[in-house]
């Protein structure tokens, strides 16, 4: 009996300027239900978290400034949306 709504689509372990990447948002972009659900912001994929996900090392705790702006970008989104 909850009420649930999607709080959006947010696309991750992208890499930049791919064509994977760049199908996947226009896609998504054109899609009438989707485009209104889409973040964004992506989170970028990237090796050297996951390594540090072995130690509890959080996204935030790591050296990859583009992986700390996306999640940042990707949470002050989410709290815009849900308010």
């Amino acid at each position: 009996n909850l009420d649930l709504k999607c709080a959006g689509l947010v696309l991750t372990l992208t890499e930049a300027n791919t064509i994977v990447l760049r199908n996947a948002k226009e896609n998504l972009t054109k899609d009438k239900y989707w485009n209104k659900y889409l973040y964004p912001v992506t989170l970028p994929k990237r090796t050297d978290i996951a390594k540090g996900q072995l130690d509890q090392i959080h996204i935030l705790d790591s050296d990859n400034y583009e992986s700390k702006t996306a999640i940042t970008a990707i949470t002050t989104e989410l709290i815009k949306r849900v308010s």
